[in-house]
């Protein structure tokens, strides 16, 4: 029987978390040719220019008017104006800092969705790895079965088993044939997936190992970074400066305008030029626009108090539960790897203890094991990249 079964150590070859994979590098690649990131970003440089339009003052008004007389023996008139009107001046700075806190939440947009494209090619990335290391495991456990099956395919010729024992290993091993075929049907359409976010241009990733995780053991300190890189917060406090800025705008605008200009009145045997000055006094264009801005400003910083508040309790259940999966995921691969189990199996059934179908079984649960494995090494890089995302 033993010459029947050839298993070697490399059926229990159990994922271990070592060699970094590439990840880093296809995201980089996803980010350069990701047509998404490449629409908006043509999408960012003409919201930067919108956001310096209107910056300076009004256009200047311009009105010539030609009379006829009546009686025409006096001659016609003409008349002239070149006017030019202003704001209060600090209105045109209040401008300006509103501009430069929308060009602030344009970067702060663009790096949120930056943010979401790298994050879900992080995650298919995971799922790909994964199906890496099952197509690993299930090729060994594949050439294992055929083997299994021909040593029983000879038994059968030598009339030292029956049918039934063959066709057990028969279907075991249709059994793993398919799942490695199915298993290769879900690695395509990953494949699929990073092509798509990868602007078209396929991607490769054939790393069956996942990283070792890095997880921060000081919360605080890394939430200290996290926070500096999160561009909602971002956006949010860009969005508390702009009302800041809009509501002293708002307060400049109640403040009376200017206007100056060259004035020409001309007629038959006369002509008059000079200076024109006005002041506009605003009464009811604007009126409730600072208490608005005010508003405005408040319920702004209420925004990002709250958000604040949600980030951080979010990311520190995220980090306790990405702990809790690193220690569970350690104990159970420590575990599996210490148990001489398919050893212990292996001679039961070449002593012929137990039957083809109690080691089938016995193996399976083996199996399950390991594939338990792979679904919490998964688990915990999944978590690990929905912390790292802030990076």
């Amino acid at each position: 029987m033993k010459s029947i079964i050839i298993f070697t150590a490399a059926l229990l070859s159990i994922s271990s978390l070592q060699a970094a994979p590439p990840i880093d590098t296809v995201l980089d690649e996803i980010e350069q040719n990701n047509t998404g990131l490449a629409a908006f970003r043509r999408q960012v440089e003409a919201m930067a220019l919108e956001n310096r339009t209107g910056l300076l003052p009004h256009d200047p008004e311009v009105e010539f008017a030609y009379l006829w007389a009546s009686p025409a023996e006096i001659g016609p008139r003409t008349n002239l104006s070149l006017v030019q009107s202003f704001d209060f001046p600090t209105a045109y700075g209040y401008r300006n800092r509103i501009a430069d806190g929308k060009d602030r939440q344009i970067l702060a947009e663009y790096s949120r969705r930056r943010m979401e494209i790298r994050l879900e090619a992080a995650l298919v990335c995971i799922e790909l790895i994964h199906a890496n290391a099952m197509g690993r495991e299930l090729q060994t456990r594949v050439s294992h079965a055929r083997h299994l099956a021909e040593g029983y395919s000879r038994l059968m010729a030598l009339g030292e088993t029956n049918v039934l024992e063959y066709n057990k290993a028969l279907l075991n091993q249709l059994n793993l044939e398919n799942q490695a075929e199915r298993n290769q049907v879900e690695r395509t359409s990953l494949l699929a997936e990073l092509q798509r976010l990868n602007g078209g241009v396929p991607v490769e990733l054939e790393a069956d190992n996942f990283p070792d995780p890095q997880i921060p053991l000081d919360f605080e300190q890394w939430f200290a970074q996290a926070e500096e890189q999160n561009p909602v917060l971002q956006w949010i406090s860009s969005e508390v400066e702009v009302s800041q800025s809009r509501e002293r705008l708002m307060r400049a605008q109640a403040l009376p305008g200017f206007s100056a200009g060259y004035v020409s009145e001309a007629l038959a045997h006369e002509q008059f030029r000079g200076f024109a000055v006005g002041v506009s006094i605003p009464l009811w264009e604007n009126r409730n626009a600072v208490k608005t801005a005010r508003a405005q400003t408040l319920a702004a910083r209420e925004l990002e108090a709250d958000q604040r508040l949600q980030f951080y309790h979010q990311l520190k259940a995220g980090h306790h539960k990405t702990v809790e999966l690193y220690e569970s995921t350690r104990r159970f691969s420590e575990g599996l790897a210490a148990l001489e189990q398919f050893r212990l199996l292996e001679v039961a059934l070449t002593q012929g203890e137990i039957s083809l179908l109690n080691f089938l079984t016995e193996l399976g649960f083996l199996y399950q094991g390991m594939d338990r494995l792979l679904d919490a090494q998964k688990e915990l890089h999944i978590s690990m990249a929905i912390l790292n995302q802030y990076r």
